[in-house]
């Protein structure tokens, strides 16, 4: 979709690759200093869409919790409620019964430009039901204008997309695992998109074609075998080539370029493993969860946080256990989910970035024990 040592580390620091926790971080074998971080350095292609951010909104009523976007600091402020409005909508779904829960959340696909792409998620639990059922919808929507995409405004009038999306698909499943209930005969145009740096990514729900222990298989067509098709005059293709969204992909890939120098390679699930957000500054920050090159697994992560392309720091000195659902949730504020420890619940810090410095909320548990010994 992050502890950090901060730009002006010292030299000293700089010269042995050595990474500084935050001030209020009270851990276990962690030096705590005063970070005075001013915001000089940052990116120099700020724009608009830089002020824009995410604010996390919760409502809960009898069986019902409902955890949704909402969009802030659009120019437009039509445009802002007209998207807020739809937004809500699809993020307080009904049940399939009165007698079902139901909760809902989001992830940050992608953010870069007037494009912003997010993932809706739902588990619908009927009562007396093994398990519930979950959902996943991807949205696409341009924020200049508030236009909300469906895949095929990305390739040319008459293009028989779904025909390619299908080849594609059968292509990348090297597994055959959508072949597993019966042969796989297609996408249509009920399932999930979205686009990637490299690609269109279709997902399928549970039990269209794979077994429910499998989630949500997801496969990315890369943009050159659709090159035939694509309609590089639409305003989908228009917004993600954008120049504010080239300027983004490029500060993106030398923030991963670092995170590669220090021996870390982020991870692959968008909704997990990164999460940006405008600040107050018209800034953008960004988190990615990574792990070590050398443990592959899953297992031992680290957060990594950047304010456009200046590298601010982890979120810890030392190795630590799983991270999940990174997700924007305010002005200059991303907040991350760590892994508890056996026998205790998981637990949500909020790292906001006052422009200056990091503030967390709550400060990281000092009686943590998942510190990884790999």
């Amino acid at each position: 979709m992050f502890k950090a040592v901060l730009a002006s580390l010292t030299a000293s620091m700089a010269l042995t690759g050595m990474v500084q926790g935050w001030t209020n971080h009270a851990l276990p074998e962690q030096t705590s200093t005063t970070n005075s971080v001013t915001s000089q350095g940052a990116s120099s292609y700020s724009n608009w869409y830089n002020g824009v951010y995410i604010q996390q909104v919760k409502e809960n009523s009898h069986l019902r919790t409902y955890v949704y976007p909402r969009l802030e600091g659009l120019p437009n402020q039509s445009v802002e409620r007209k998207l807020n409005a739809y937004l809500k909508k699809i993020g307080t779904p009904a049940p399939t019964t009165s007698h079902d829960s139901m909760n809902t959340t989001y992830g940050l696909l992608m953010q870069r430009g007037p494009l912003l792409e997010l993932m809706m998620d739902s588990y619908d639990y009927p009562q007396g039901a093994a398990h519930g059922m979950p959902g996943q919808m991807a949205v696409m929507i341009n924020l200049s204008d508030g236009t909300v995409y469906n895949i095929s405004d990305l390739f040319k009038s008459g293009a028989n997309y779904l025909a390619r999306l299908s080849n594609g698909v059968r292509a990348q499943d090297k597994q055959h695992v959508l072949d597993t209930f019966s042969k796989f005969t297609g996408v249509t145009k009920h399932d999930g998109y979205y686009l990637t740096n490299t690609g269109v990514a279709v997902f399928f729900s549970p039990y269209e074609w794979t077994p429910f222990a499998l989630g949500f298989p997801t496969f990315t067509v890369p943009f050159e075998y659709l090159s035939s098709i694509l309609n590089r005059q639409s305003s989908l293709w228009q917004a993600f080539n954008s120049p504010a969204a080239v300027a983004e992909q490029r500060a993106e890939n030398a923030d991963l370029r670092k995170i590669h120098s220090l021996g870390y390679a982020p991870l692959t699930n968008p909704t997990d493993s990164f999460a940006q957000t405008g600040t107050s500054q018209h800034q953008e920050l960004y988190v990615w969860a990574a792990e070590p090159k050398a443990v592959t697994d899953g297992s031992v992560q680290k957060l990594f946080f950047f304010l456009g392309t200046r590298y601010l720091g982890t979120d810890t000195w030392r190795d630590h256990g799983p991270v999940y659902d990174l997700t924007p949730t305010g002005q200059g504020t991303i907040s991350a989910t760590y892994v508890g420890n056996v026998g205790e619940n998981d637990f949500t810090i909020a790292y906001h970035w006052t422009g200056h410095t990091m503030k967390l909320t709550p400060a990281f548990p000092s009686k943590y024990k998942g510190w990884s010994n790999k």
